[in-house]
């Protein structure tokens, strides 16, 4: 009995081990590796995660904002019109 019930202590540990080294450590790492790359501001960098209904798709949800608003600022950046130099506002006084 005493055997029985040491074999199940070891067994859901280590089946509690799996669950939180791939459910959730794995995936988090994943996601801080994407997190770094993209604060380099390489946004060539593949997103994963999104499909998934806990806090590790929303996390992607949120680097995928991040990563699109970047390209999108770097657009805007590239586009800006050029200002004319502007014309002195008035007539000009020189000291004597």
């Amino acid at each position: 009995m005493v055997a029985i019930g040491l074999i199940g202590i070891f067994g859901g540990a280590l089946v509690g081990y799996l669950l939180a080294r791939f459910t959730i450590s794995k995936p988090l790492s994943a996601s801080l590796d994407t997190l770094r790359t993209l604060s380099i501001g390489d946004t060539t960098v593949r997103i994963t995660g999104g499909e998934r209904k806990n806090e590790i798709g929303e996390i992607a949800a949120a680097m995928e904002t991040f990563k699109d608003n970047l390209i999108k600022n770097r657009k805007c950046r590239n586009v800006q019109p050029r200002r004319r130099p502007s014309a002195p506002s008035g007539p000009t006084r020189s000291r004597t």
